[in-house]
């Protein structure tokens, strides 16, 4: 959960989607995580803001132009948003 996360956080702070609404991205995460049958009964139990800040200073650090990397993001995460009411 927390690298989708910072996959969003990402797409919002570096690639211009700053207007993506979180409320969204979270019914997004839960959504998918529900469809990978993820078991979420411990998620309070890990420092996941810690998680996902790590995981984001990790994509961040990739070296591939930041035009390409958002495209790909993009392209990947976005259409979450559309199962999402």
């Amino acid at each position: 959960m927390a690298d989708l996360t910072a996959v969003f956080v990402y797409l919002k702070n570096d690639c211009g989607y700053q207007d993506l609404p979180n409320d969204q991205i979270r019914h997004a995460l839960i959504f998918f995580a529900q469809q990978n049958q993820w078991d979420l009964s411990n998620y309070d139990s890990f420092n996941m803001k810690k998680m996902g800040e790590e995981s984001y200073r990790d994509l961040s650090g990739i070296a591939i132009p930041t035009a390409k990397k958002c495209k790909s993001l993009a392209r990947d995460s976005l259409s979450l948003l559309a199962y999402v009411k």
